[in-house]
């Protein structure tokens, strides 16, 4: 299997515009290896067609605390936004469901 860099980015809250809404900025926080990888047939079944075409799958073997603080990850010099995950820490791979069209 080929593994590819993947950064997981958080946005921090730097400050507050003229309406009070909080104004945020991308920070890296946590470089680690992983990989998209294809759908199964099973997990278009389980999922539904329209979340897999809209989705990628990506493994990695980061820690839960390090995904769930992700609001994006970037891989192969695209980012993608971070809808969900799936594994513990305990199994070998954690899969991490991020918004994107495969290109």
């Amino acid at each position: 299997m080929r593994f590819q860099k993947i950064t997981f980015i958080a946005g921090e809250e730097t400050g507050r515009d003229a309406l009070g809404n909080a104004v945020t900025e991308d920070k890296p926080y946590l470089d680690t290896t992983g990989r998209l990888t294809e759908w199964s047939a099973e997990d278009v079944d389980v999922l539904g067609r329209e979340f897999t075409i809209a989705h990628r799958k990506m493994m990695t073997r980061a820690s839960l605390a390090g995904i769930r603080e992700a609001d994006k990850v970037t891989i192969g010099g695209n980012t993608y936004t971070v809808e969900g995950f799936r594994g513990t820490d305990a199994d070998r791979w954690r899969i991490v469901y991020v918004k994107g069209y495969r290109l």
